[in-house]
């Protein structure tokens, strides 16, 4: 037998030795199987002293197992909750007009949760909680090293105002947990409260806190399954203002966070589930895995801890949120919820700002009218435009300007057509003579930018558009398709979104417009931007033809109002022979020349000696 063989021999020992070791049960789990065993011969015992019945009755019903034997089995289950172990569930509902929320007395938990102000994208009742879809309890050991969920006990009493439900988990001696639900009319938010009584007389002594387990499957709402799966996620808030989310654009995805949190999220494209608390979570588990079906969009879980201080009564006040994302809704809970309402990302998380302190409020204060939401954006588009008039005045101004000096220009380009640094030193001279800030036509167009970055947030993030109509559009939140291919084209799509087509035109028109304006044409220097501005607006097809419809609308608006303004400023507010007259008299003025002017000519006469020095 050579070295190889032996070697591989000895590794495969190893290998058995090590898998046996790491399969074999531990201590406690070999003294829990002893149990079970022990348990399960006295059965068999019962079983083997039980005599056959001799009527027909009889035959064919079951061997009656004693009252004795059946409760020795339950506490070898779940201890101090013997009596809870089997029971018939039962439903009890809290609802007013905005959710309906039903809840099983198995687990004392919610069993589904209605929307009433909403519809699926099909019309059916909104479930934000389907029935079987979720579950929740605690879960702790007893001083016998029991594990006890209270998930799998029932609740064995209920009691009911108008406003609450209580569910109580009896225990032995007079212990119990206490489950209580109450809703107030018009809210979103239930407080869901624990009361827990001599349950330190069963919980394990060496355990600080106990666990609370939650998870559900979260399904399909909206229309556009990729779109809403790409959104969906769990968001969580921690002890010091900050939050963080899962990556929702994965599948699967966890996280352990390190700190204490306050709430944590189900967080969906227009709604969310969201367990808060009055104290802390800790040593939190969060994961979010694939469908387990069709009808799934993902599937959300957290484990995590609460305090357990061995007192006889220990009380625990939470809440839940059942609702939309809607940010002033969010917001007037005062707890960060409305964090989960995307109004900036990345490196334009600052923007989130805009949509905050301008958008919002104007969006809000339109909506007060009741109109159509075509007629409201279109009204945003109106007031932004007439906001920024100042700005795009000075920039049609300083167009107008350039496109005065273009014949100066043009001979100067001639003249230094082999020494650009020349040309350019000549043209700020020209410029500074005549008054002309080459920057004051692309300043104020970068001044908008973040206002229409603000948008590309703001309006996939409104819940206000879903399922709100316009001209050709079903729904202003998704996408409005007016032909589906039946395929998808690379990069597109499987359909034609007639505001994104809309818009592109529009956008071209704009480009041929400004370009015209700041003579892209004839300027050698420009032709490579000329190219850029041609190729964006093809990219932007691709990607705004699956975005919301209020948005393309919106941008579409932009590029209207942008063609009308640009007429009405260059016929009704600027005179050319005015300008070319105040252009002239500028160049009389005696020339003042900045710091940064200066040392540029200065470096360009440093240049041109040292260049007759080597000819020389």
């Amino acid at each position: 037998m050579d070295k190889n063989t032996l070697i591989g021999f000895g590794l495969i020992f190893v290998l058995l030795f090590g898998y046996m070791y790491y399969t074999s049960p531990s201590k406690e789990e070999q003294a829990r199987f002893k149990k079970v065993q022990d348990s399960l011969a006295i059965v068999e015992k019962e079983k083997a002293a039980i005599k056959p019945a001799t009527n027909a009755a009889s035959e064919n019903a079951a061997p009656a197992i004693s009252s004795s034997l059946k409760d020795s089995l339950n506490r070898a289950v779940a201890g101090p909750f013997a009596n809870s172990i089997n029971g018939l569930e039962q439903f009890k509902t809290l609802s007013n007009d905005k959710v309906k929320i039903e809840f099983t007395t198995l687990g004392g938990g919610i069993k589904s949760v209605e929307l009433v102000e909403y519809k699926t994208f099909n019309k059916a009742p909104l479930f934000l909680i389907q029935p079987n879809s979720v579950s929740s309890g605690f879960e702790f050991y007893t001083n016998t090293n029991q594990l006890i969920k209270t998930k799998n006990l029932f609740f064995n009493e209920v009691s009911s105002t108008a406003n609450s439900i209580t569910f109580t988990l009896l225990a032995d001696s007079g212990a119990y947990i206490k489950q209580t639900y109450s809703l107030k009319p018009g809210e979103y938010m239930v407080d869901y409260q624990v009361d827990m009584h001599g349950m330190d007389a069963y919980i394990n002594r060496t355990s600080s806190s106990i666990a609370l387990n939650w998870d559900r499957s979260i399904h399909l709402l909206e229309k556009e399954v990729k779109l809403e799966s790409a959104v969906s996620t769990i968001f969580y808030h921690y002890t010091n203002d900050d939050y963080s989310k899962l990556d929702e654009t994965k599948a699967e995805d966890e996280a352990k966070p390190s700190t204490p949190l306050k709430w944590v999220a189900f967080k969906q494209q227009f709604f969310n589930t969201t367990l808060l608390t009055d104290a802390s979570f800790t040593d939190v588990s969060l994961k979010q895995s694939a469908p387990k079906d069709s009808n799934e969009l993902k599937h959300f879980s957290a484990y995590m801890m609460v305090g357990f201080n061995h007192t006889m009564d220990m009380q625990y006040k939470m809440h839940y949120y059942f609702g939309p994302n809607k940010y002033n809704t969010l917001k007037a809970y005062n707890n960060d919820l409305d964090k989960m309402v995307t109004l900036g990302g990345g490196i334009f998380k600052w923007v989130k700002y805009i949509n905050r302190w301008l958008i919002i409020p104007v969006f809000n204060f339109l909506n007060n009218f009741h109109l159509n939401y075509g007629l409201i954006i279109l009204i945003l588009v109106i007031l932004i435009k007439l906001m920024l008039f100042p700005l795009n005045y000075k920039s049609f101004v300083s167009a107008a300007k350039m496109r005065l000096m273009k014949p100066e220009l043009d001979v100067l380009r001639a003249k230094y057509k082999d020494d650009q640094a020349k040309f350019g030193a000549e043209q700020m001279k020209l410029n500074r003579k005549a008054g002309v800030n080459p920057l004051g036509g692309c300043l104020p167009q970068l001044l908008q930018m973040p206002i229409l970055v603000a948008m590309y947030y703001f309006f996939p993030s409104s819940i206000e558009l879903r399922q709100q109509s316009f001209l050709w559009a079903h729904d202003l939140s998704n996408y409005d398709s007016i032909l589906e291919f039946g395929f998808k084209i690379p990069l597109y799509g499987s359909h034609i979104s007639l505001f994104t087509l809309l818009m592109t035109v529009t956008t071209y028109i704009t480009i041929y417009m400004n370009r015209n304006q700041m003579n892209m044409n004839s300027d050698p220097n420009m032709q490579a931007m000329k190219w850029m501005q041609y190729i964006f607006p093809i990219m932007f097809l691709g990607i705004f033809n699956n975005s919301s419809a209020a948005l393309s609308y919106y941008y579409l608006l932009q590029n209207i109002t942008s063609i009308v303004q640009q007429q009405v400023i260059q016929r009704f507010f600027i005179d050319e022979e005015k300008l070319l007259l105040k252009m002239e008299e500028n160049k009389k003025r005696p020339e003042k020349k900045s710091g940064f002017q200066a040392r540029l000519e200065e470096a360009y006469k440093i240049r041109e000696q040292q260049n007759k020095t080597k000819k020389k």
